[in-house]
């Protein structure tokens, strides 16, 4: 595997760390009263999102088995910037 990619895989695996860590011990109202939170986990799923987008550029073999809209619904892309992502 392509070191580029390996630190991809690093990125991500980072991210969904630090959303884990972000939101442990809290609850979804916790989530939905605190902006700053919700940024916070919104920026991650931002870097994964950009990482897979980049890893598959990369290697087309890396595909993700979602579609580019189920990943813009967990992330929660809308509008212009969703129009700018694409997926495999």
């Amino acid at each position: 595997m392509r070191p580029e990619i390996k630190k991809l895989l690093y990125d991500i695996h980072r991210a969904a760390e630090n959303i884990v860590a972000f939101t442990e011990g809290g609850t979804l109202d916790d989530y939905l009263d605190n902006a700053l939170l919700r940024s916070g986990v919104e920026h991650q799923f931002e870097i994964i999102g950009e990482a897979l987008n980049q890893a598959v550029r990369m290697d087309s073999s890396l595909t993700p088995a979602l579609s580019t809209a189920e990943v813009l619904a967990m992330t929660g892309v809308r509008g212009h910037r969703a129009e700018r992502i694409k997926i495999g």
